[in-house]
C-alpha cells in the first residue's frame, strides 16, 4: 500500500463537521453569534444537556455512529433542518479526499459546555426549557458554531464542510490528534476498569505503597471503594438505551454504608455550573478566551460529574469517565500536589505500566510457533563506551529476527494542541529528543535507534552474542497514551526514527538497510492495542500482524490500531479475558456492597 492509500484509509476514520450556515440560515460561526444564542439559555440546564448528548455519543450500547447521530438529530432539529443535514452528507461524500460528515461529536459538546459557562444566563429557572423544540434548536445551532470554534482553535478549518481542501498537510499532526479525540465514539469502561484494577491494585504497589493513603486523604475512599463508585455510575450515566437521562446522586445504592461512601465520592468528583465557570474563566470571569486555562480539559477531567442539584446530574463525557476508571485514582491522589511528590508518583506509574505491558507482551508471544521462554527478556541492558549504560524494556528473539520494545507511560498535553509547531516540540520532548543531561532517562526513540545501530555495527550483540545472527530488527514503541494512534503521528515518529538510524539505504519494502541488517519502520502500539491483542493472538501470531502491517502501511500514516480495524485481523479480535474477569469482580462487589445482593449465591 502506498502513502496515498494509507491517507485514504485514514480518512475513513475522520469526520467532517457541519457548517452552521448550511443548516441554519443567516447564522455566522462567530463568538458574538455564539454569545447571542447562549444568552437565551440557562447555564446549568445547558451543561446538563451537553452531558446528556455526550451520553448518547460515547455511551455503552451496540448502536452505530450513524444511529447515535440520528438519535440526536431527531431530538434537536426540525424535520427541515434534518433534511439539510442529510443533503449535506450526500453532497459531501461525493467530493474527493474528504471525510464523513458528523453533525455532533464529543469534542463539540465539551466546547459548547465551555462557552455555556461564560455566556448562558445564571438562573435557577428553566429546568423544563428543553422540552420546547425551539430551545433545543437554539442549543443545536450553538453546538454547530462551537465545533467550528474548536476546529479553528486547533489551527485547521479543513474539516468544516462544505470546504474541499486537502486534509492532513505536513503541519497538521496536532489537528489530527485533536480531531480524532473530538470524534471518538462509544467507550469501553469495563475493559478500562479492569486495567485500573490491574495497574493500580496489582502493579503500582510494587513501586509505591502510599497510594491508598494519599487517595483516602484526598477523597475519603480507598482504591477499591473508589473504583466501585466509578463502576456503579456507568450503567446509570452511559447506557445509551436511557437516551442520556439525568441521575439522582442521592439514590445510588441501597446499603447505608455504601450510600455514605458514595456521597464522599460524589462530593469529590462533581461540580456545579458555577464551579466549572470559575475553573475555566477565573473567579471574576475575566480570563480571556485565548488563555490556555480557559480551554483546558483539566476542569472536566478532575470533576467530570456536572450537577444542577444532587438530584439532577450527568457525566459530562464518557471518554473522560473511561480515563477516570483507569488512572483517576492516581491523579486524584496528587490533586493540588506538585514537585518531587508528583514526579515520584508518575515515575512509579511508569514502572508499573512497564511491568503490566511486559506481562501482556509475554502472553502474546507465547502463541508464536517458535516461542521459548528464554527468548523473551525484560530490561535488557548493556554498557558501551563512550555513551555508557543503556537499557531496552523488553526484547524477543525469533530465529534471525529481533523484536525490541520500549514502553512509555507518558501523557501528551491537550494545551499544546492549538499550535502544531508547539505540539511537535512536545512529542519530541516526550518520545524523541536526546536527553540534555547525562543523568536524564533516554527517550524511547533514541534508545531504540541506539541499540539498533550498536547491533548493526557489531559493537554490542547482546549477552553472550545472542544477537550475532540477527538479520531483521522490529523496533516497537508501546505508549499508554491512546492519542498516539491518531493518523500521521506514526509517520512523524517513524521519520524521526529513520533520521536517527541514518540507514545506508531505504528498501522497496519500506525497511531500512543498516550495515548487514534490515530494520523495519518503527511501529507504535498503544495500551489499548496490547490489551486487545492479548487473547486475539490465539487466532493469529503477533509476528504475522507486524509483517502485514509493514507490507501494507510502510509509511506508518495509518496507525496500527486503525490498520487492525480495517484489515482481516478485525474479524479475529477477542476481548481481553483477564480484564473482563477483573471487571466482573467489581460488578460482584457493586451488587453486594451497594445493593446487598450476592451474585454468586444467586442474589
Amino acid at each position: 500500500m502506498d502513502r496515498a492509500k494509507e491517507v485514504r484509509q485514514a480518512l475513513d476514520n475522520t469526520y467532517a463537521y457541519a457548517n452552521v450556515g448550511a443548516v441554519f440560515d443567516g447564522l455566522e460561526p462567530t463568538i458574538s453569534t455564539l454569545s447571542e444564542l447562549l444568552s437565551g439559555l440557562p447555564r446549568a440546564e445547558t451543561l446538563l444537556w451537553c452531558g446528556r448528548c455526550n451520553g448518547v455519543l460515547t455511551g455503552l450500547g451496540p448502536e452505530s455512529v450513524h444511529e447515535r447521530q440520528q438519535i440526536l438529530l431527531s431530538s434537536l432539529l426540525s424535520p427541515r433542518e434534518i433534511e439539510r443535514i442529510n443533503h449535506l452528507t450526500i453532497d459531501h461524500t461525493t467530493l474527493r479526499h474528504t471525510a464523513n460528515v458528523m453533525p455532533f461529536c464529543r469534542g463539540q459538546m465539551l466546547e459548547l459546555a465551555r462557552w455555556a459557562t461564560r455566556f448562558c444566563t445564571d438562573t435557577a429557572e428553566g429546568t423544563d426549557i428543553f422540552s420546547d423544540l425551539e430551545a433545543r434548536r437554539l442549543f443545536a445551532a450553538a453546538a454547530f458554531i462551537a465545533v467550528e470554534v474548536l476546529a479553528k482553535r486547533l489551527g485547521e478549518d479543513r474539516l468544516i464542510v462544505p470546504h474541499d481542501e486537502h486534509l492532513f498537510p505536513d503541519s497538521s499532526i496536532a489537528f489530527s490528534v485533536g480531531a480524532v479525540a473530538a470524534t471518538a465514539s462509544a467507550t469501553q469502561p469495563w475493559r478500562v476498569l479492569g486495567r485500573g484494577l490491574e495497574l493500580l491494585g496489582k502493579y503500582y504497589p510494587r513501586y509505591d505503597t502510599h497510594l491508598e493513603e494519599r487517595l483516602r486523604t484526598a477523597t475519603g475512599l480507598d482504591l477499591e471503594e473508589y473504583l466501585i463508585c466509578i463502576a456503579t455510575l456507568v450503567p446509570s450515566f452511559l447506557w445509551i438505551g436511557k437516551k442520556g437521562t439525568f441521575v439522582d446522586l442521592t439514590k445510588v445504592g441501597e446499603e447505608h454504608r455504601f450510600i455514605e461512601l458514595f456521597r464522599k465520592f460524589a462530593e469529590s468528583e462533581s461540580q456545579t455550573a458555577g464551579d466549572l465557570r470559575i475553573a475555566l474563566w477565573g473567579e471574576d470571569g475575566g480570563r480571556t478566551p485565548d488563555n490556555p486555562l480557559s480551554w483546558s480539559l483539566q476542569p472536566f477531567r478532575q470533576r467530570p460529574i456536572i450537577r444542577d442539584t444532587w438530584q439532577r446530574a450527568v457525566i459530562i463525557d464518557g471518554r473522560i469517565w473511561e480515563k477516570k476508571a483507569a488512572v483517576g485514582a492516581l491523579f486524584d491522589s496528587i490533586r493540588g500536589k506538585e514537585g518531587s511528590e508528583v514526579r515520584h508518583v508518575l515515575g512509579a506509574f511508569g514502572k508499573a505500566f512497564e511491568d503490566y505491558t511486559s506481562d501482556l507482551l509475554k502472553g502474546c508471544l507465547e502463541h508464536e510457533e517458535s516461542y521459548h521462554p528464554e527468548h523473551f527478556v525484560r530490561n535488557l541492558s548493556g554498557n558501551v563506551a563512550p555513551d555508557g549504560e543503556f537499557e531496552i524494556d523488553a526484547s524477543y528473539k525469533a530465529g534471525k529476527q529481533l523484536y525490541l520494545f520500549e514502553i512509555k507511560a507518558t501523557f501528551l498535553r491537550e494545551d499544546r494542541l492549538h499550535d502544531s509547531d508547539m505540539f511537535l516540540e512536545h512529542i519530541d520532548e516526550k518520545y524523541v529528543e536526546r536527553p540534555k543531561h547525562r543523568d536524564e532517562t533516554r527517550r524511547a526513540l533514541e534508545q531504540l535507534a541506539r541499540v539498533c545501530a550498536l547491533i548493526a555495527d557489531g559493537i554490542w550483540l547482546g549477552d553472550a552474542a545472542d544477537f550475532s545472527d540477527t538479520e531483521l530488527i522490529h523496533p516497537i514503541l508501546i505508549a499508554y497514551d491512546s492519542s498516539l494512534a491518531s493518523p500521521k503521528i506514526g509517520e512523524y515518529l517513524a521519520g524521526k526514527f529513520s533520521e536517527m538510524i541514518s540507514p545506508n539505504a531505504s528498501l522497496p519494502s519500506g525497511q531500512m538497510q543498516k550495515g548487514h541488517l534490515r530494520i523495519s519502520q518503527l511501529t507504535v502500539f498503544t495500551a489499548d492495542d496490547v490489551e486487545n491483542l492479548r487473547n486475539s493472538v490465539e487466532h493469529f501470531p503477533l509476528s504475522r500482524l507486524l509483517c502485514e502491517y509493514q507490507r501494507d502501511c510502510p509509511a506508518r500514516f495509518l496507525s496500527l490500531h486503525d490498520y487492525i480495524g480495517k484489515s482481516r485481523f478485525k474479524y479475529m479480535l477477542e476481548p481481553n479475558r483477564d480484564l473482563a474477569d477483573r471487571a466482573k469482580e467489581v460488578l460482584g462487589k457493586i451488587a453486594l456492597q451497594a445493593y446487598g445482593r450476592d451474585l454468586e449465591a444467586g442474589g
